[in-house]
């Protein structure tokens, strides 16, 4: 891929290639969450006990455990099996025991009662809420506790090669091929960076980005790129966005005709992201179209026009992704960064 450079405002400058490298994850934050116990058809039962602390995924999961009683009383000696959640999707790592294994294990309570079982899972590494079940064994009362991975799902791009956006969601999608309607998009940050669809990140504000550019430390470059991206596509809807630009091409004689694609749109806004984040001049952009270079110059003219954006809700948070699954990511070695939107 070309590397941008302050050499001439009249330079072209080809897009990027997005590589759809393999699915990977970083770490993110977990939480669990207790659920009643099941009231099964013994007097002995089984309840999530202890206070579950916060920990990173593909790292052992804090205080964890069950409490077994009968009539109240503790039990000592009384055997359970607990279950880990289903595999996570391929390429991932799904939630383990300390020994790699993944199959049900079975515990005996101590003289309190108690299973202990912090430090012995590992959480997987996709953002989600998952299910960790406890039963008295073989077949009696069963609880479970639900453990809380956050976190982002990177999705595919979305737009024209090389200048597309990512589909993001909340949640690991069950199945990534046909993974539904996205909660929030994201656009690129750093040009001379590979973007990896499906993986997981963490997200945070200006203070977390880990690339090296014009966008490092500075919350002016931050406004103005958080400007353009409340006040294109998909931050407002196409029909809001053409209007602003049918306006702005007429004032300044640019050519534009409707209806104006989503793919321009999009194109446009990632092109303007970058005149600020890895440029200090207006470089001569390949645009597809006239109308994705009529966007490029509405939004251009309304930042230097003055206008400028806040960071608000996940509008605004800044993706860290690291190169593997499991690896934590660095300023030195990490995936492409990415600013997330939330849909109009």
């Amino acid at each position: 891929m070309e590397q941008l450079g302050n050499e001439s405002p009249k330079r072209a400058l080809s897009r990027r290639t997005v590589v759809k490298g393999a699915a990977w994850s970083l770490p993110v934050i977990a939480a669990a969450v207790a659920v009643p116990a099941y009231a099964a058809s013994t007097s002995v039962v089984i309840d999530p006990e202890g206070q579950p602390v916060p920990t990173g995924v593909c790292t052992p999961l804090g205080v964890i455990s069950f409490k077994i009683t009968n009539n109240g009383a503790p039990v000592a000696g009384q055997a359970i099996i607990v279950t880990l959640p289903p595999a996570a999707p391929s390429g991932q790592s799904s939630f383990h025991w300390d020994d790699n294994s993944t199959a049900p294990k079975t515990f005996t309570s101590d003289a309190n009662g108690i299973v202990d079982l912090t430090n012995r899972i590992v959480t997987s590494s996709t953002p989600g809420t998952y299910t960790v079940l406890g039963q008295v064994a073989p077949n009696g009362a069963t609880s479970s506790i639900q453990v809380m991975v956050s976190g982002v799902w990177i999705g595919a791009s979305q737009g024209y090669v090389g200048t597309g956006m990512h589909a993001v969601y909340k949640n690991t999608p069950a199945n990534p091929g046909n993974p539904g309607t996205p909660d929030y998009y994201s656009y690129c940050v750093e040009h001379n960076v590979t973007a990896k669809p499906n993986m997981a990140a963490t997200t945070g504000d200006l203070t977390t980005f880990l690339g090296a550019n014009y966008l490092t430390g500075s919350a002016d470059i931050y406004s103005k790129v958080l400007w353009i991206i409340q006040n294109s596509y998909p931050g407002v809807t196409l029909g809001a966005l053409t209007a602003a630009v049918a306006a702005n091409a007429a004032a300044a004689g640019r050519p534009f005709t409707t209806p104006l694609s989503a793919n321009d749109a999009i194109e446009a806004t990632q092109y303007a992201i970058w005149r600020y984040t890895d440029l200090t001049f207006d470089a001569n952009w390949s645009f597809e179209t006239p109308n994705s270079a009529a966007v490029y110059w509405y939004l251009i003219d309304q930042i230097n026009a003055g206008n400028r954006g806040v960071q608000s809700g996940m509008t605004g948070l800044i993706t860290s992704e690291p190169t593997t699954v499991c690896s934590t990511p660095t300023g030195g070695n990490h995936a492409q960064c990415q600013i997330l939107v939330v849909p109009a």
